[in-house]
């Protein structure tokens, strides 16, 4: 049964969708099925893209519906394009901030600990922190589920206190199932939650673990909500912005399933990933540094250290340029990796920063030299035309 003393959540993720106009007339709409209602012990939360905040927390005013970002950078100010600091967030209104959504580390490189920099930041600033930790395909397949929920819950909550700890809700999104149409059964979405207040209860107090809101994110719906929110360790669901109205129903009364309005996102394709990944990385380990070093020479001293876990390549480098480079040529990068290696799925690419690396093995003389008469036949010809020598 679920535990009555928790808040419960229900939070609209509505990632890249919906122009200001659009974003008004959904919550308008939202507004006509809950303003008036019930609401108490249940937080409605739209988290909506950045240029639909101002106008979305004008469309709120007066209505039980708080307002949320759906990602924000850790530095107060700088030379940070495009990015918004938590500080922005605050004095616009804004309450909430979902933090390390698995869209974000899977195409944007976020990271374990650049999400811990993240609620940090967010905590600090005053707003409420959405952190999000799931497991891959791959990982569930392998049975280590728990110790990566747990992994990154410990990660991101470092340097957070008891009291800080309070303005944060965990949702648990397994990644495999965020906009696949599949999801985890209430028995395994309830199982890990557990997990998830098992390391918080670890960390911080059994007390902080018992009041702590977790939510479940991986394709939750009108169809199967009531069933997820009666699980003693689920209390609420982060989810697309149109199902809100209907969803809060069910958590409020445990209301059989209504018809859902129309979804806020388009489905998505599923990930497919290989089960042979990292055997087939492995084996290929030799030419793709061929490839790295043929092709990206500049790096290919950090690519002899990367890392290979299931379907995920695991990169360090000393500097956030040598990182940005990297992740500017992810898609192209990962593509090629996989052809080379033959795997059948998609990869992972996560690339850390390290500045403790300073004697990086230099590329050798005859390597570059090596790629650029292949770049450029006509420079060997000039060499042995002119007789030179490289010292």
């Amino acid at each position: 049964m679920p535990n009555n003393t928790r808040k419960t959540v229900i939070a609209g993720n509505w990632k890249m969708n919906k122009t200001p106009a659009e974003a008004v007339a959904l919550i308008k709409e939202i507004r006509t099925e809950i303003d008036g209602k019930n609401t108490a012990g249940c937080d409605v939360v739209a988290c909506v893209p950045y240029v639909d905040l101002a106008v979305v927390l004008e469309a709120c005013k007066g209505s039980v519906i708080k307002v949320g970002a759906e990602n924000v950078h850790w530095e107060k100010s700088g030379a940070y394009t495009g990015e918004i600091s938590a500080d922005m967030l605050k004095e616009i209104g804004v309450e909430y901030v979902i933090v390390g959504h698995s869209e974000r580390r899977q195409y944007f490189g976020e990271t374990d600990e650049t999400v811990n920099l993240r609620v940090k930041a967010a905590l600090a600033a005053g707003l409420k922190v959405i952190l999000c930790v799931g497991e891959l395909l791959a990982q569930r397949e392998q049975g280590i589920t728990d110790e990566v929920v747990s992994l990154q819950t410990k990660v991101a909550l470092q340097g957070v206190g008891a009291e800080a700890l309070k303005n944060v809700i965990i949702a648990y999104e397994p990644v495999w199932a965020i906009g696949t149409g599949l999801t985890a059964t209430p028995e395994q979405a309830d199982e890990t939650c557990g997990v998830i207040r098992a390391t918080v209860a670890k960390i911080y107090s059994p007390k902080a673990a018992e009041e702590i809101t977790i939510q479940y994110g991986g394709s939750m719906n009108d169809k199967n909500a009531a069933e997820l929110l009666a699980k003693k360790n689920v209390n609420g669901g982060l989810i697309g912005g149109a199902s809100l109205s209907s969803l809060l129903s069910q958590a409020r009364r445990g209301a059989a399933p209504e018809t859902a309005p129309e979804a806020a996102e388009q489905p998505q394709p599923a990930v497919t990933i290989d089960p042979a990944s990292g055997q087939k990385l492995e084996s290929g380990r030799t030419a793709i540094l061929d490839y790295i070093r043929q092709e990206r020479p500049r790096l290919y001293a950090f690519f002899e250290q990367l890392r290979i876990e299931g379907h995920t390549l695991r990169l360090a480098v000393p500097t956030e340029a040598l990182r940005e480079e990297i992740l500017r040529s992810k898609l192209e990068m990962l593509t090629r990796i996989a052809a080379i290696a033959g795997v059948e799925g998609a990869l992972e690419l996560e690339v850390t920063i390290n500045e403790q690396i300073r004697a990086v093995r230099p590329i050798k003389l005859e390597d570059r030299l090596r790629h650029m008469n292949e770049k450029n036949p006509l420079l060997a010809e000039l060499r042995r035309e002119l007789d030179l020598e490289v010292e």
